[in-house]
């Protein structure tokens, strides 16, 4: 019966702590990956403005930054949770009364090894599955849309130059209707490889932006002159014209192909490309260098959340000692996140500097635990290990 009611108290106390860290986890990834999320999304606004892009879709487009945020946020507010945490029960005395009821270290920190564990295999999912595919879906949908005419071009009392053809109208209604319409080509091929035109200008009273056949950029020109200069001869022709369609989709004519990003492959093609045989060392660096920048976040949770409960957890400590302590924590983990990112960036220099990072992230794991269970060890040692040889040697 003790035994169960023992157990029963345990179990109440992982519940009462693993409550407080994942609600000051979740409130410190959504603030912040809030935060970062809205200064990155500013990058896109351009796209509202020039292409038309209504709200809804720009926070489609702006959405799949997200997955790669939460990633990125999810280690440092683990840290803080677990600083955070352990720090008000320290300063409410729940961890002397914990602590005198029988529970070790090792049973305290359970509830923020377990909430670091299912974080580390979350942000695992999102760096090996979501991110990749959450980028690929933004470059395509950035890449459509940059490259995609859009009616509002047109702007009325402006000279709007797209690949060598220059718009303007003088008024513009709300339909769509132009007065004083006025385009002008240089004759440059649409694409790279399309050969040089002749120049022409046209000169219209009116036109109509219309949809015709599916397409929303057809210009019905109203009464109006075409002119056009003959490169080789040096002559300009001429004609009047009642109605005439222009389709202004050629604005929209891919000038490049859309080159894949390393954020944007899976981690089985960046760690071992397809076309490795074709690339350069350099590029297939990068690529591994890439692959291991997704593998380093789950392991980073883990060593942050132990680096945080062997700075609170080994003796309770004054409000001055808590504070340095703190403090120590967050810039040990900073400082270890920095130089692991700049040894995965060196692979490119040195090989070597991958087994460098995760060493040093078991290292640190490493001495982490040894702080955190230091109570044991002494105990342990002075059952087993000086203790003894000092009553031999001191009978």
């Amino acid at each position: 019966m003790h035994e169960k009611e023992t157990f029963l108290y345990m179990s109440l106390v992982t519940r009462h702590i693993l409550k407080h860290l994942f609600t000051s986890l979740i409130f410190l990834a959504t603030v912040l990956t809030t935060g970062v999320w809205l200064t990155q999304s500013l990058r896109f606004i351009e796209i509202i403005v020039n292409q038309n892009v209504s709200i809804g879709g720009y926070f489609s487009l702006v959405g799949f930054l997200i997955p790669d945020l939460v990633a990125i946020v999810l280690p440092v507010c683990i840290l803080i949770s677990v600083l955070f945490t352990y720090n008000k029960l320290i300063a409410d005395h729940e961890l002397s009364i914990f602590r005198a009821c029988g529970l070790s270290n090792w049973r305290l920190a359970r509830p923020a090894l377990i909430l670091a564990l299912f974080m580390a295999c979350l942000v695992a999912f999102i760096n090996i599955y979501l991110v990749p595919i959450s980028f690929r879906h933004l470059r395509d949908m950035e890449y459509q849309l940059r490259n995609e005419f859009s009616s509002s071009f047109v702007q009325d009392g402006m000279f709007n130059t797209l690949r060598g053809i220059t718009v303007y109208a003088r008024t513009r209604a709300v339909n769509g209707d132009l007065d004083g319409v006025f385009i002008h080509s240089i004759g440059q091929g649409l694409t790279p490889s399309q050969p040089k035109r002749n120049p022409f200008t046209i000169v219209a009273q009116h036109g109509t932006i219309i949809e015709k056949e599916g397409k929303k950029s057809l210009l019905m020109l109203l009464n109006g002159t075409r002119q056009e200069k003959d490169e080789k001869t040096g002559k300009v022709s001429f004609f009047h014209f009642k109605t005439l369609t222009y389709d202004l989709d050629q604005l929209a004519a891919n000038i490049q192909e859309r080159i894949i990003k390393p954020y944007e492959r899976s981690l089985t093609d960046l760690l071992n490309p397809p076309d490795a045989d074709s690339l350069p060392l350099t590029t297939k660096a990068q690529l591994n260098s890439e692959g291991h920048q997704r593998l380093l976040p789950p392991f980073l949770v883990m060593l942050f959340t132990l680096i945080g409960l062997s700075a609170l957890l080994p003796q309770e400590l004054n409000r001055r000692g808590r504070q340095k302590r703190i403090a120590l924590a967050i810039g040990l983990a900073t400082g270890i996140h920095i130089g692991l990112i700049s040894l995965i960036n060196l692979n490119s220099r040195w090989s070597i500097t991958i087994s460098l990072a995760y060493g040093t992230i078991l290292l640190f794991s490493l001495i982490s635990l040894i702080i955190l269970e230091k109570q044991s060890l002494r105990t342990w040692w002075q059952q087993y290990g000086l203790g003894k040889i000092g009553r031999d040697i001191h009978p």
